[in-house]
């Protein structure tokens, strides 16, 4: 080969190598050619931490103030039914009368009647099935219309009486008021449970809102990272293509790359919009909570799950209904029972033309009376009582069937959330790793293609992978953080107890 032709090839090449290069500079020169529109972060000032977020929805969200009443609601009417055992019941008669039908014997028994009445009356109910009862009493009789050889002078009769009666066989002993007391302790534990769950889920769809925000912010930022990246190598390319050194699919290629950068900028600004509406929305004060936004070092925080057994809120809250249940097919059965009861009473009266004279008479007077006998009611409609008591019998038992079905299923989802939690703990680790490696892969990639190593579709590749794993690890670190919210739906025995 001629030594022209020789110097014609060293020539052309370094020419290339200068073109290389300074297609490298020119690369470098235009990668702030065109700035990326970007999101502002938040002030430090503006941000609210997870803690600080959850106690302004217990103190603002309706569901949950709502939940804290019914709570309260349910502890208050929990013995309504012992209305009928007040300490006392005080009951007070005062009344007149005037009677002109004539007696089957006027001379004797007269043909006008005139009386007065005054009494009052002190009663408790027992819980064991007693019935205590104090009663004072006068009347005063006037008769007229006798023969003049009978007289039968006006006067008051005064009386006090004690009664005392017991339940043999319905509600006997009380019998029917424990069953009633267990079955409004078992109502009341369900009540409490539900109103405690619904408080709960508020402020898990809160934490959930708070956890999605979190992601949109971040994922925005992404976004503007990846629109960034994708410009400048369009920038780069761009050159090369001017130079006659690169191919124009190379063009084409990135920006396709930069229109999808762009479209998916759009959309997730628009996702971020949509979570911070929701954001607010649990606060339940848009106007104050406009300018607040999630503290981003939460999603990293790992929460470790309490040890021990743990069953879910609702299926606690159905076991305290099938006891209800059962209680109160115990219950029906009892009231259904002929009520026999045992009673006496004793008590004393004196009469006495002069009122105070009979009152104060009566206490130590000798016309001194007793009874002592027993009560027996009972409702012949036996077939409505066999109705109502199989009916509260099917009753406990459907509740008992459900309790246990899912006394079952909460064994399992919490086993299941645990089991969960761990994987997720594994695959953010592993992820994390992966997305560092990718990162190092990208910028490596990037340095071959400016020196020529490589083709523009790796590259694009490449930085497709970069930010499919950083979208997919925030995924993970949000789900991770929502399914540790999720387990505040499990309690402990003692932590039912407390409530």
């Amino acid at each position: 080969m001629s030594e022209y032709r020789l110097s014609q090839i060293k020539l052309a090449g370094g020419r290339l190598k200068w073109l290389v290069a300074a297609s490298s500079l020119v690369y470098v020169a235009t990668t702030q050619a065109k700035p990326t529109p970007k999101v502002a972060a938040p002030a430090s000032g503006n941000t609210i931490s997870l803690e600080q977020y959850l106690d302004a929805v217990a103190k603002n969200n309706a569901q949950v103030q709502a939940a804290l009443l019914s709570k309260d609601a349910a502890k208050l009417k929990k013995r309504k039914d012992d209305l009928t055992m007040t300490p006392f019941a005080l009951s007070a008669n005062a009344g007149f009368s005037d009677d002109t039908q004539e007696t089957s014997m006027p001379a004797q028994q007269g043909d006008h009647t005139k009386g007065k009445l005054y009494s009052f009356e002190l009663s408790k109910v027992f819980d064991t099935g007693t019935s205590l009862s104090a009663k004072w009493g006068q009347t005063y009789s006037e008769v007229t219309g006798t023969a003049p050889t009978i007289v039968i002078p006006p006067g008051w009769n005064s009386v006090y009486q004690i009664s005392l009666s017991q339940s043999l066989w319905k509600n006997g002993f009380g019998y029917g008021t424990r069953l009633r007391h267990q079955r409004e302790d078992a109502l009341t534990q369900a009540a409490i449970l539900d109103a405690e769950k619904s408080g709960r889920e508020a402020l898990i769809a809160a934490e959930e809102a708070y956890w999605d925000y979190t992601v949109k912010m971040l994922d925005v930022k992404e976004k503007n990272t990846s629109l960034e990246r994708a410009e400048k190598i369009r920038g780069w390319t761009g050159k090369r293509f001017q130079n006659g050194i690169g191919d124009r699919a190379d063009v084409l290629q990135i920006e396709a790359l930069v229109a999808r950068r762009k479209l998916e900028q759009i959309k997730s600004l628009n996702d971020e919009q949509s979570a911070k509406l929701k954001f607010m929305d649990a606060l339940g004060n848009q106007a104050e909570s406009a300018n607040l936004a999630p503290s981003a070092q939460g999603l990293s925080v790992l929460r470790r799950l309490a040890a021990g057994e743990r069953q879910a809120i609702a299926t606690i809250a159905m076991q305290s209904k099938a006891r209800a249940g059962e209680a109160g097919a115990k219950e029906a059965v009892d009231g259904t029972r002929p009520d026999l009861s045992l009673q006496g009473s004793f008590g004393a009266n004196e009469r006495d033309a002069s009122l105070g004279t009979s009152a104060n008479g009566s206490f130590g007077s000798d016309n001194n009376f007793y009874q002592v006998g027993v009560k027996l009611g009972m409702s012949l409609d036996f077939g409505l009582q066999s109705d109502v008591t199989a009916a509260a019998r099917a009753e406990a038992k459907a509740a008992r069937m459900i309790s246990d079905k899912l006394n079952r299923d909460a064994s399992i989802s919490w086993s299941e959330i645990v089991r969960q939690h761990a994987e997720l703990t594994t695959s953010i680790e592993l992820m994390e790793k992966l997305s560092k490696t990718l990162d190092d892969q990208l910028a490596r990639e990037q340095t071959r293609l400016e020196i020529g190593r490589t083709t523009t579709a790796q590259v694009v590749t490449f930085e497709q992978e970069v930010a499919n794993a950083r979208q997919q690890l925030l995924e993970m670190k949000a789900a991770q953080r929502k399914l540790e919210a999720k387990a505040r739906l499990f309690l402990t025995q003692s932590e039912v107890e407390a409530l």
